[in-house]
């Protein structure tokens, strides 16, 4: 049980409370006094704040010789596009060239358009349009793979959607099905691609 935080009493304050006195710049101490079963004096910790890792692409591994598998957990983060281009270098470092790979983005709730965008300028050829967004107030803007970077040998991909793959995860398995670049298996999806005027059936 916490009992303390830098000197200030924790008696009745609840869980965000708590959690507000515990957070501060990374590097820097906060003292935590602590009451533990079994102790018959409080426990004190000098702990050092550090930043927390939230990873988009929270499993990568080789299914087989060749096939690799990542699941993209959502693409909230700015770095998901480098950790799955980081991925896909670990799969090619350890096997050579990929025979296939599977992108896993079942209850994947989507997240920031610019990395659904750069995921797939790692699998498109250069100029084929991921996304095209438009409304009122603006002119369409289309986004396109700006490098493709997919490379001489073009592996078969299958990417896994379920009923809660929504938003930039839709973007990313859309566009490769739209450019028959991946075969999506799974089920039905039920969110819609930003300034699209159709729903996704990815069933």
């Amino acid at each position: 049980m916490i009992m303390s935080i830098d000197g200030k009493s924790a008696e009745g304050l609840d869980s965000a409370a708590v959690a507000a006195l515990l957070k501060g710049p990374k590097g820097t101490h906060v003292s935590v006094i602590m009451a533990r079963e079994g102790k018959d004096a409080p426990l004190t910790f000098d702990l050092i704040r550090d930043s927390i890792p939230h990873p988009s692409v929270d499993f990568s591994f080789i299914l087989k010789p060749g096939v690799g598998y990542v699941h993209i957990l959502n693409f909230s983060s700015e770095t998901t596009s480098r950790e799955f281009g980081d991925a896909l270098d670990k799969f090619q470092a350890a096997n050579g060239n990929l025979h296939g790979l599977i992108i896993d983005l079942r209850n994947n709730p989507g997240g920031l358009l610019n990395e659904a965008v750069n995921v797939c300028d790692k699998l498109l050829q250069k100029g084929q349009i991921v996304v095209s967004q438009r409304g009122r107030a603006f002119p369409e803007q289309v986004y396109r793979a700006s490098r493709g970077e997919e490379g001489a040998d073009r592996f078969p991909i299958v990417v896994i959607v379920n009923r809660n793959t929504a938003s930039a995860a839709e973007i990313v398995s859309g566009a490769l099905q739209d450019h028959d670049r991946a075969l999506i298996v799974g089920e039905t999806t039920f969110g819609q691609r930003p300034g699209a005027d159709r729903l996704l059936d990815l069933g």
